[in-house]
């Protein structure tokens, strides 16, 4: 019941943040994604200030839900597209819908010795390889720091969720090239299973967070799963 991974194309990654701590707000943090609608970055146009994200067009609207410095969906996005997988879900009872949640091991250390330049060159390199172990239908979200959340459907066991989650770390390992410098970090991953499609979302992000935490305790590099068995 393994589930069959096809490439998709490489997208761009990620900003630093040197320290994880369990999910409560994102704002008013260092090294956080900026909100496209409220920061100072966003608001140089001539358009009035009451004017929608949406009534300024596609590119705002896109700018709303990814993340501006990697591309990638941020939080809202991937609560949108999780909401839509549990619907999906609804019409296919032996699935499941997993939530995976990374946080680098070692990357304060990167960013300490080597500067912040080079940290974000290592999440660049670290959204590539995690990009290349996921189908094109799943969703890699950077959701604020060195955090990823990946977002897979048809996930029929915990055990099936967490070799994906061997397959997304694994690769992680392996030394990264920055200009003329090599360094190496690790990852440290939480997992939630949601097996029901009346599952709150919120709360297979939180559990999959919380297990990671848990797993940062316990060592980094390795994988735990959520206490609550979400259904």
């Amino acid at each position: 019941d393994d589930v069959t991974f096809d490439p998709p194309q490489v997208s761009q990654l990620t900003k630093p943040s040197d320290q994880h701590e369990p999910i409560t707000d994102l704002t008013d943090k260092p090294n956080q994604t900026p909100d496209p609608t409220s920061s100072s970055e966003f608001v140089l146009t001539d358009e009035p200030a009451s004017t929608s994200v949406f009534e300024r067009g596609p590119h705002w609207m896109r700018r709303a839900v990814h993340d501006p410095l990697t591309g990638l969906p941020n939080r809202r996005l991937l609560e949108d597209r999780l909401v839509s997988a549990l619907a999906r879900l609804a019409r296919r009872p032996d699935g499941g819908v997993a939530v995976i949640f990374l946080d680098l091991d070692g990357f304060k250390e990167v960013n300490d010795t080597f500067g912040h330049q080079s940290g974000d060159e290592l999440l660049v390199a670290v959204g590539q390889r995690l990009l290349v172990s996921m189908r094109p239908s799943d969703t890699l979200a950077r959701i604020g720091g060195d955090e990823f959340v990946a977002v897979l459907e048809d996930v029929s066991s915990q055990a099936v969720a967490r070799r994906i989650a061997k397959r997304l770390i694994g690769p992680l390992s392996e030394p990264f090239i920055l200009g003329d410098r090599e360094v190496q970090v690790t990852a440290s991953a939480g997992i939630s299973l949601g097996t029901d499609s009346h599952v709150r979302p919120e709360l297979l992000i939180r559990e999959a967070d919380a297990a990671m935490y848990v797993a940062k305790r316990k060592g980094r590099n390795r994988i735990e799963l959520a206490d609550l068995f979400a259904s």
